[in-house]
Formats: structure tokens, C-alpha cells, sequence
């Protein structure tokens, strides 16, 4: 009897966990963490370091940063999106759409069960332009001048559709990251100086808005 309770305890736990996992709120903190553990490792390989949920006061408001990446060549300021389905914009539109079709099974007053499929549209302020803002925000602060790029990160659950990508800004899936620092890297020739970087964290430390 003893057996028998505890299996019905656990089997209650797994189905409550199975349920928080699948929560919008529970895949969007995986994701971050995902973004911010690549991140903690580039930059212990470029000699960096890494920064998160950040925000900085910018003209009459606030601007709030998801990551930053401050190599020893180049400052990366990455905004997250946890979306899934097909996403479709341009770097010029204001508002991209992203398309999600999922399917409900349902049964028939004769005891048959059938499928349905629906599509969902939903629209979502382009996340390059609101990273830009970003962008502007956290260079308004730094007292040093060097190479920034805005990158923009969808989950890999995203199929991105006529997305075009530009020099030094860029619209990617999480698996594609890496790589695409890795690149930038390999471009860039100058070093930007010890002391320069030490000032740079500085900027970012004293401008953060904690409270």
C-alpha cells in the first residue's frame, strides 16, 4: 500500500513538472540560460566577459539589455527572443509577424478521435530595431570608442523566413551564435587595450541601474 502511494506521489510530481516545462516562463529562462552559459565561454576563451539583464538610463527612460558580450576586440549586445514558428520581417519593417500552426485532437459524439490544425499569427516590434535602441543606449555611456555589433537571437524552435542580414547587424538562431562570433572575431584585427577594457566595465558597472 505503502508502494502504491508512493508511486502515485511521484507520478503527480512528474505530471506537474511536465506541465511547468512547458510554460512560456520555463523555456524562457532555459533560453537565457543557454545564451548567457555560450556566452560565460567565449569569454573566458577571448579574454572577456560577459553581462546580463542590464539597463541603462537613455534619453527620458530606461533601456534594458538581455546579454552583453565585451570581448578584447569587439562589444556584442544580443537581444533574446523565445519564439517559435516561422518568423518573417525585414530589418526596415517596424513589426514582424511570426506564424505558429499546431494541432488539437478532439473526439466525435460516436467516440472517434480527429486532428484539427490552426494557424496563429501574432505581430512583435522588430527586434533589431529594439535592439538598436540598445545599441545606442550602452554606447551613450561608454567613455572609449570600439566596434559594436547588435545581434539579435531566436531559439532554435524559430524558422527564420526572408530575413536579410546586414555587415553589423545580424538575425540569428541560438545554435548559429557561436559561430558568428567566432567570425566576427577572425575579422577584426586591433586589440583593444587592457586599460580601455577595464574602463569599459567600468562604464557598464557604474551606468547600471540596479535598483
Amino acid at each position: 500500500m505503502e508502494l502504491l502511494i508512493i508511486f502515485i506521489i511521484l507520478g503527480i510530481i512528474a505530471i506537474i513538472f511536465d506541465q511547468y516545462t512547458s510554460t512560456p516562463s520555463y523555456k524562457g529562462k532555459k533560453f537565457e540560460k543557454e545564451i548567457h552559459k555560450i556566452l560565460t565561454k567565449i569569454a573566458m576563451t577571448k579574454g572577456g566577459i560577459e553581462f546580463h539583464d542590464l539597463m541603462f538610463k537613455f534619453g527620458d527612460s530606461t533601456s534594458q539589455i538581455d546579454n552583453v558580450l565585451l570581448s578584447d576586440k569587439a562589444l556584442y549586445v544580443i537581444e533574446a527572443k523565445n519564439y517559435s514558428g516561422y518568423i518573417y520581417g525585414s530589418i526596415q519593417q517596424d513589426y514582424w509577424t511570426t506564424t505558429l500552426k499546431t494541432t488539437r485532437n478532439y473526439k466525435s459524439k460516436s467516440g472517434r478521435t480527429y486532428s484539427k490544425s490552426f494557424v496563429n499569427k501574432y505581430q512583435f516590434y522588430n527586434p533589431h530595431k529594439q535592439n538598436e535602441t540598445h545599441v545606442k543606449a550602452i554606447m551613450n555611456i561608454l567613455s572609449k570608442r570600439i566596434p559594436v555589433f547588435n545581434i539579435v537571437v531566436f531559439s532554435n524552435r524559430a524558422t527564420l523566413q526572408k530575413i536579410n542580414n546586414q555587415s553589423d547587424k545580424h538575425i540569428i538562431q541560438l545554435k548559429d551564435l557561436k559561430t558568428l562570433i567566432d567570425e566576427k572575431e577572425n575579422t577584426l584585427k586591433d586589440v583593444i587595450q587592457l586599460n580601455t577594457m577595464i574602463e569599459i566595465v567600468e562604464d557598464i558597472y557604474f551606468e547600471n541601474i540596479t535598483e
